[in-house]
């Protein structure tokens, strides 16, 4: 007897390593798509603004929805960086812009300010 219960665990032992796993395909019901929670690389951005370094330069104001990808970059002689709040911070030099991008996932308003203290503008998130 027990070498038959011995049997039939060993069979079904090697047929589940045997079988193949079953594929949303296989199964018939389709996997529900990911949330991305960071934007892609593929340059579709829902809001997008140039904001310049300058000492003449007016701070602006951007507007984001929630879920929006933004990207904001930030042109100057450098070298220097510019933060986002406490969210993120890139580094600017001549001919190479910083380049700053998120999705916007909690509302308020975020300033942007370089590392000497002035701020150039402002995301505000609703």
């Amino acid at each position: 007897m027990m070498l038959l219960v011995l049997a039939i665990v060993g069979l079904m032992v090697l047929v589940v390593t045997v079988t193949p796993p079953k594929t949303p395909s296989q199964s018939g019901s389709q996997a529900a798509p990911v949330p991305r929670l960071v934007p892609d690389d593929s340059g579709d951005y829902d809001v997008s603004a140039t904001l310049s370094a300058d000492g003449d330069a007016k701070p602006q104001t951007i507007e984001a929805a929630l879920r929006d990808d933004v990207e904001i970059i930030v042109e100057g002689v450098g070298p220097s960086s510019v933060s986002l709040g406490d969210l993120r911070t890139a580094v600017y030099e001549a001919g190479l812009p910083a380049r700053i991008t998120l999705m916007a996932e909690t509302p308020g308003a975020y300033p942007l300010v370089l590392d000497n203290e002035r701020r150039i503008g402002t995301l505000e998130v609703r």
